[in-house]
């Protein structure tokens, strides 16, 4: 039985990078000969379940499948409609934002960032991404804190300051590498379950992870 499962197909080999701000996306081979479209599960027997849109190039090659995958609906590259607000609260352009290009905002972002006053603000014609970045901005110089963004493993786009919750070891994971001068740390696990955003015992505050699976192995190359 596979490691990991990509629309109910054996995941052969993949790389999924995860960052702290924006989107994560990940290439995969699967055991298929038909490359499935659309929304996606990438699922990890006892680690992370992802949520995301298979967007092209994809195809197959001797019975595999090799596609792409972006976190959410695969909408935050496309370029939105321009728009003018005044005396609106941050959540407006937002859903706006969000609605446009198909993707959803999670329920976990605080209402403190969702009403922030913006008394006059427009929204270019940019792709999506760029629109949350301003927003995000807004917030911060609003609120005087840091406030990202990201797609979590859930699909849905988060805004908000880093808490940076503790997250320990699960059985079988350890340390495998250390590069101090890089802050980036090589761990061997059974599974995959590493998260930005977390502090990992023995490694800090995670910023960004790359996912290694093949079908008998899995790694993660973590930054803090």
């Amino acid at each position: 039985m596979a490691l990991v499962t990509c629309a109910g197909a054996d995941v052969l080999r993949m790389r999924v990078h995860m960052p702290q701000r924006r989107s994560w996306w990940g290439w995969l081979d699967l055991d298929t000969a038909t490359a499935p479209t659309g929304k996606v599960t990438i699922a990890a027997a006892g680690g992370l379940s992802l949520v995301g849109t298979i967007l092209q190039p994809s195809g197959v090659f001797l019975d595999s499948a090799r596609v792409r995958v972006v976190g959410g609906a695969g909408g935050l590259e496309q370029v939105i409609s321009p728009g003018a607000y005044e005396n609106a609260q941050l959540r407006d352009p937002l859903n706006a934002i969000l609605s446009a290009v198909g993707e959803s905002l999670s329920s976990t972002v605080s209402a403190s960032i969702l009403s922030v006053l913006l008394s006059h603000w427009t929204l270019s014609a940019i792709p999506a991404a760029q629109a949350i970045d301003e927003l995000s901005w807004a917030a911060a110089d609003a609120l005087g804190q840091s406030i990202i963004w990201r797609v979590l493993s859930d699909g849905t786009v988060w805004l908000g300051a880093e808490t940076w919750p503790s997250q320990t070891m699960p059985a079988g994971a350890d340390v495998l590498e250390q590069a101090p001068a890089e802050g980036r740390f090589v761990i061997g696990a059974t599974t995959p379950f590493i998260v930005p955003g977390v502090n990992l015992q023995d490694v800090g505050n995670v910023i960004a992870v790359d996912h290694w699976v093949r079908h008998d192995r899995v790694r993660a190359d973590v930054w803090t």
